[in-house]
């Protein structure tokens, strides 16, 4: 309406008309397409809103999500790692009225476990080969604690010493197996790690 007052010589080349009859041949003219214009630049708009509202509650989950992992491996951690202290102090206890130098090297080594789960800190992945040093350590303690009785295997492939896995995955396994199988065996006793690449198909 304000265009139609503003413009009184519009159209051109038609004869003079009223106010309101020009107001009626601009909107016979033009307004379908402009009311479908408009409708189509709301439409493009609130698209482009729900969209970015959609990508930003995507990636707020995905940080909840990673923030859950991380504090529930953390909880984990916390939990196995007095487990495995006490386990291993009381394994040095025993061997103190037994053989004091087996025990002296187990202290050393227990000194070396705990100075490289300090120095992770709060890391949460690590380089597979980082973790199977540790276990390898782990190890030595429990062929000293069960001289005789197991037998280790240890296998990695070439390409997955860089592979990133989760800190002190392997360790609470391995314990487990020891506390639960191993620990009762008098001889044969075998344990395997194999860590091998898998292609999916």
């Amino acid at each position: 309406m304000i265009w139609v007052a503003f413009f009184p010589n519009l159209p051109l080349n038609r004869p003079h008309m009223t106010y309101w009859h020009r107001l009626a041949f601009h909107l016979d003219a033009e307004f379908v397409d402009n009311l479908v214009l408009f409708w189509c630049a709301v439409a493009l708009f609130r698209g482009i809103g729900y969209y970015q509202k959609f990508r930003e509650k995507e990636a707020a989950a995905a940080q909840l999500s990673v923030q859950l992992v991380q504090a529930q491996i953390a909880t984990l951690r916390m939990q196995l790692n007095p487990h495995f202290l006490f386990n291993t102090m009381n394994s040095i206890s025993s061997l103190m009225r037994t053989d004091v130098a087996a025990a002296d090297t187990m202290l050393e080594q227990l000194g070396s476990l705990l100075r490289i789960t300090l120095e992770r800190g709060e890391v949460q992945f690590i380089r597979l080969n980082d973790e199977m040093e540790f276990v390898e350590m782990y190890l030595a303690m429990q062929e000293r604690r069960f001289t005789g009785r197991v037998h280790q295997q240890l296998w990695v492939h070439p390409e997955l010493h860089d592979a990133l896995v989760p800190a002190m995955i392997l360790q609470p396994l391995i314990e487990n197996a020891y506390t639960h199988g191993l620990s009762r065996l008098d001889r044969n006793g075998l344990l395997h790690i194999e860590a091998s690449k898998k292609i999916r198909t």
